[in-house]
């Protein structure tokens, strides 16, 4: 009715701003003798969470991609409550840029700042940008050398031409670019229309009331820079176009002077952010002064008093569970060793950020070895620690003793948590039921909260509406998340067989994080790998294709009982169908290096023809389903299995050897964190 009021001041409400901050309440009245409502909360940002909130009790349904509406609203009326709503995790945040083109990466800052709206919908309250020091994102200069690398996805090229398939979905041909960068022609341009891009986002998401962070692994510099270093031009990660300088510590005059001015670099040139996360590296160098390191920070900080060095290196040859293994773990725990002791000696002793334009910004060094944990809460304790167990939430939510122990560690550790691996990468994934788990060991060890790791977002929509719910209401598990979000979407009569969807590919997803990394990793030889190992699909991931097959069915079953969201159950099922084609084309690629290894060449070129077929069939049907922020999974799928895969087999046919171009072959077991 036209007489009935909203109140989104909590004075004018009649009522007391609730507490804490993110707390919002709801509460029916009248006023003036009509109906009235109060949305109001104890700051700017839980108001504007209430109201969303409003809006969800009248059926609007917040995806990542854009807001479902009711299919019969019904009469205006409102709703007869009066309730304070909180979250029971106080960290709830996102990453945007990261790396390779299936991620934020190739977004354009329009398409960033619309995702952020949605990301304020459902209650997340942080983001951050994890940039690398080869993108366009930040310039700086450091004894007499200039940075002059500013490339995305490590510098692959993706071409667009007639033979692309999905053509229409770019803009033009040529190299494939983040929208925004199209007509950049040179670094200087690329950098400016980068940190625009950043700053923009970083502004969108302060008026959303989302706290933001840029974080970088800062021990990482270009290429150019390796004469400054004195170093080879090789990071550890094989992917060209860093160097690591990182097992070079505290005693090196050069690196320390780059470090610094890579951080005042950052800080200077994104005031806007609210703090900044210095990364541990993924893949430290083998030698590093690990023991001397170790020596300083105990003398400052009396590190024995938690634990030992011994203690801490026993424990890290424990892991041989880890992704990688042991020695992995061992290598990555003396790495973080040397770079708490040369971010102690510039942070709080050398104070490189006293001449910059933020002397107090807040740092936060990220992805500590979990190891340190209670170590890096005697250096720097209560500071909020981003912390990674593994790979794949299936993989960390097996361990609760991790929880616990960092969970007393000192520091408030928030998890950085996976809805989408690139190691498992362009298949379909669905986290839910072990995100669902990891939930309950934040709260029962008092973490902090989250930050989501992915690169894709084509199947999250399932997971992020669990986690917008779960996050203020704890009864909430996934089966009802489904069930609302199935309804809302597709209507009450596909509920059944969406829902079942939804749980075969979380079963799936559970087994991919133990014998499926890698199996879609994005990479130039993601096509060609499966060809140079020569070996079939294993057992369990072909009973992963039964079941995407499965899954199937009851998508399509869905489809035909839906009385809307057709465009949602059209994308999961191309996806679906992508899946299954995809595993497909990797079972007959091993079949085909298999038959060429045993000198069977007749049948290794039939079989890699079929295989080629195959690429060009699944990547036909992502095509036909793509989005706007599918267009650089696109772009990476027509050049890595359309295009490389035709040359190999003319290569193959002619007798001849072909391998990919080392400068571009380059790539690692597992991805970045």
């Amino acid at each position: 009715p036209a007489e009935a009021t909203v109140f989104l001041d909590a004075a004018a409400g009649g009522i007391e701003p609730p507490e804490p901050d993110e707390a919002f309440r709801l509460r029916y009245g009248t006023h003036a003798g009509h109906p009235a409502l109060t949305a109001a909360g104890g700051s700017p940002r839980a108001t504007l969470w209430a109201v969303y909130d409003l809006v969800q009790r009248w059926g609007v349904r917040f995806l990542l991609r854009g807001d479902v509406l009711p299919a019969a609203p019904g009469e205006f009326h409102l709703p007869q409550v009066d309730v304070v709503c909180q979250p029971n995790l106080a960290f709830r945040g996102a990453r945007l840029i990261n790396l390779f083109s299936m991620g934020l990466e190739s977004w354009s800052a329009a398409q960033i700042c619309g995702y952020l709206d949605q990301l304020a919908k459902l209650k997340f309250n942080a983001v951050y940008h994890q940039l690398w020091c080869w993108q366009p994102y930040v310039h700086y200069e450091c004894r007499g050398m200039a940075k002059r690398t500013g490339n995305h996805w490590f510098g692959w090229n993706y071409r667009i031409g007639d033979q692309t398939i999905g053509r229409h979905h770019f803009g033009g041909d040529g190299p494939f670019v983040p929208p925004d960068f199209v007509h950049c022609r040179n670094y200087d341009q690329r950098v400016t229309v980068g940190t625009d891009l950043v700053r923009r986002s970083l502004v969108h998401a302060r008026k959303r009331g989302i706290r933001t962070q840029i974080a970088t692994v800062l021990t990482d510099f270009p290429v150019e820079f390796c004469h400054v270093l004195g170093m080879p031009p090789l990071a550890p990660h094989g992917m060209g176009l860093a160097v690591s300088g990182g097992h070079k510590g505290a005693d090196d005059p050069a690196f320390q002077d780059m470090c610094a001015t890579a951080l005042r670099a950052y800080v200077d040139t994104y005031p806007q952010a609210d703090s900044y996360g210095i990364l541990m590296p993924e893949f430290h160098a083998p030698e590093v002064p690990y023991e001397r390191a170790w020596q300083r920070l105990d003398a400052k900080y009396g590190l024995h008093r938690v634990r030992t060095l011994e203690q801490v290196l026993e424990q890290a040859g424990s892991r041989s569970d880890f992704a990688g293994g042991a020695d992995r773990v061992v290598r990555n725990v003396k790495g973080d060793i040397v770079a708490l002791d040369l971010f102690d000696r510039l942070l709080d002793e050398q104070k490189i950020l006293d001449d910059s334009a933020k002397p107090d910004a807040a740092i936060e060094l990220l992805q500590v070895a979990e190891e340190l944990a209670e170590v890096y809460g005697l250096i720097r304790p209560g500071i909020q620690a981003p912390c990674v167990l593994d790979y794949t939430s299936s993989r960390m939510a097996k361990r609760p003793d991790a929880f616990d122990r960092i969970g007393k560690s000192g520091v408030r550790p928030v998890v950085i948590m996976t809805t989408q691996d690139d190691n498992i990468g362009v298949i379909p994934q669905l986290a839910t039921a072990s995100i669902h788990q990891m939930l309950g060991l934040l709260r029962q060890y008092g973490w902090e909260g989250f930050q989501l790791r992915y690169w894709m977002i084509s199947e999250m929509e399932p997971t992020v509406a669990y986690l917008s719910a779960a996050t203020w209401d704890e009864s909430v598990d996934p089966q009802t998340a489904y069930r609302d979000h199935a309804c809302a979407v597709c209507g009450p009569q596909a509920v059944s067989d969406l829902v079942a969807c939804f749980k075969i590919l979380d079963q799936i997803t559970i087994g991919l994080g133990d014998y499926g990394l890698g199996i879609g990793f994005p990479i130039p030889a993601m096509g060609i790998r499966h060809w140079e190992a020569g070996s079939r699909l294993s057992d369990a991931l072909r009973a992963d294709r039964t079941s995407y097959q499965r899954a199937l069915a009851l998508a399509r079953s869905a489809l035909q009982q839906a009385t809307r969201g057709h465009d949602y159950l059209a994308y999961m099922i191309g996806r679906l169908e992508f899946g299954i084609g995809y595993l497909e084309m990797v079972d007959t690629l091993g079949q085909a290096g298999q038959a060429n290894q045993q000198g069977q060449r007749a049948e290794a070129i039939r079989l890699l023809k079929r295989g080629c077929e195959l690429a060009r069939q699944s990547v036909t049907i992502f095509a036909r389903i793509a989005q706007p922020t599918d267009r650089g999974t696109l772009a990476q799928l027509n050049e890595d299995l359309v295009t490389k895969l035709p040359r190999l087999l003319e290569a193959v046919e002619a007798g001849k050897p072909w391998t990919l171009p080392r400068a571009v072959a380059g790539e690692r077991p597992y991805a970045p964190l």
